[in-house]
C-alpha cells in the first residue's frame, strides 16, 4: 500500500508523531517521576502513567481495526489485524481495571498450597506470562503472512521491553526479592532500590505499548519506522532520571514547586527545566535538519544520552527559576497563581518547553 494514499479506513502514524512521540514519552516519565502524585520516584496504579499506557494500547487497537477494515490490505494481514486489535483492546481494559492484581490478591487469600513468596508474586508472574504470550501472538502474525525478517526487530523491541516490565515489577513488589539478593543491605537502601525499579517498571510498561504501536505501523503498512530513534531515547531515559533526581544539598531538602492537579507538585523543577530545554532544542533541530534522513537523526539522538551526564544539573538554581515562574505568573494573573491549577500547569509547561523550542529554531538557523 502506498502510505501517501491511504484508504478510507486507513490510519497511519504521521512522521512527526514518530519523531516527537518518544521525546514526549521520556519527558512525561521524567516529569511524573518528580511529581507529588508519584511520591518522588515511585509510580502508583490508576494515575497518569497508567492512563498513558492505556491510551497507547487503545491507539494500537484503533490502528489495527482501521487496517482490518481496509480492502486494499491482504486478507491474511487483515485477519491478523483483527486479532491484534482485539487483544490490544483487552489489554487496555485489563490495565484500566487491574485484573492481574485482583487475581494476585485472590491467590494470596485463597490458595493455601502455594508458598507464600510465590503467591506474593502472582500478579508479577502473570505479567511475564502475558509478555511471552504477546510475543507469541506477534510472531504468529508475521509468520502466517510471511513477513518475519522485516518485522523481527520490532517484535524483539516490544517483547524485550515487556519482559523488562515484568521483571522490574517482580523486583519492585516490596523488598522481598531484594532481601534475597542483598541480604546484608539495610531496609532504607532496599526501599530506595525498590522505588527506582518501580519507576523503571512503569516506564517499561509505557514504552512496550509504544514499541507495539511501531510494530503495527511496520507490519500493517510496510512503512520503515525509525526504530533506532525510539531505542536511543528509551536508553537515555534512565540516565536522564538519575540526573533530574539529584539533590545539590541534601541537608537543605529537595526544592519543589506547587502546581496542583494533575501533578500536585514537582520536585527538582530547576534541573528538569534545564534538561527539558536541551532536549526540546535537539528534538527540534534534528527534526528540521534531518527529517528525511532517519539514520542520521537516530545518531543525533545520542546527544540525549550525553545530556544526562554532561548538560543537566548544576547550572540553574531552584530559587532563581522558581522566582521567574512567580514573577511571570504575578504579571499575568496577580494574586491568583497558586489558586488557579490549570493556569499554573499551563504556565509551567510554557516556560519549560517554550525556550527549548525557541533554542531549537536558533540552532537550525545557525546551522
Amino acid at each position: 500500500m502506498n502510505p501517501r494514499q491511504p484508504a478510507d479506513f486507513d490510519i497511519q502514524l504521521a512522521p512527526w508523531l514518530r519523531h516527537w512521540g518518544p521525546v514526549f514519552l521520556c519527558w512525561f516519565c521524567l516529569l511524573l517521576s518528580l511529581s507529588g502524585r508519584s511520591v518522588f520516584v515511585r509510580f502508583k496504579e490508576g494515575q497518569l502513567g497508567t492512563w498513558l499506557g492505556v491510551l497507547l494500547m487503545v491507539s494500537v487497537a484503533v490502528v489495527c481495526v482501521a487496517a482490518a477494515r481496509t480492502p486494499e490490505i491482504n486478507p491474511r494481514v487483515r485477519l491478523a489485524a483483527w486479532v491484534l486489535g482485539g487483544v490490544s483492546a483487552l489489554a487496555a481494559v485489563e490495565d484500566t481495571v487491574g485484573v492481574h492484581e485482583e487475581i494476585g490478591y485472590w491467590v494470596q487469600d485463597n490458595v493455601d498450597w502455594l508458598p507464600d513468596k510465590l503467591a506474593h508474586w502472582t500478579d508479577d508472574i502473570l505479567i511475564i506470562i502475558g509478555a511471552a504470550a504477546g510475543g507469541g501472538l506477534l510472531l504468529w502474525c508475521v509468520w502466517r503472512t510471511g513477513r518475519v525478517r522485516r518485522n523481527l526487530a520490532y517484535i524483539a523491541a516490544a517483547v524485550a521491553v515487556a519482559f523488562a516490565h515484568g521483571a522490574l515489577d517482580l523486583m519492585s513488589h516490596g523488598i522481598a526479592f531484594l532481601k534475597m539478593v542483598f541480604p546484608h543491605l539495610p531496609k532504607t537502601v532496599l526501599r530506595s532500590f525498590e522505588d527506582r525499579m518501580s519507576f523503571g517498571e512503569e516506564c517499561c510498561k509505557i514504552w512496550a505499548a509504544w514499541f507495539v504501536l511501531l510494530f503495527v505501523q511496520r507490519f500493517l503498512h510496510r512503512d520503515k519506522v525509525e526504530l533506532l530513534w525510539s531505542w536511543t531515547l528509551f536508553l537515555a531515559l534512565p540516565l536522564a532520571a538519575l540526573s533530574v533526581w539529584q539533590v545539590g544539598d541534601p541537608t537543605a531538602g529537595v526544592p519543589y514547586l506547587m502546581l496542583g492537579a494533575p501533578l500536585g507538585f514537582v520536585r527538582n523543577y530547576h534541573v528538569f527545566a534545564e534538561l527539558s530545554l536541551m532536549w526540546m532544542a535537539w528534538a527540534t533541530a534534528s527534526w528540521v535538519l534531518l527529517r528525511d534522513r532517519p539514520t542520521q537523526r537516530a545518531w543525533f539522538g545520542l546527544l540525549f544520552v550525553g545530556s544526562a551526564a554532561a548538560l543537566s544539573g548544576g547550572h540553574w538554581s531552584a530559587e532563581g527559576y522558581g522566582q521567574l515562574l512567580a514573577n511571570v505568573a504575578d504579571g499575568l494573573l496577580p494574586n491568583a497563581y497558586w489558586a488557579a491549577d490549570p493556569f499554573a500547569y499551563s504556565l509551567y509547561l510554557l516556560l519549560l518547553l517554550g525556550p527549548g523550542l525557541l533554542l531549537g529554531w536558533v540552532m537550525v538557523l545557525a546551522v
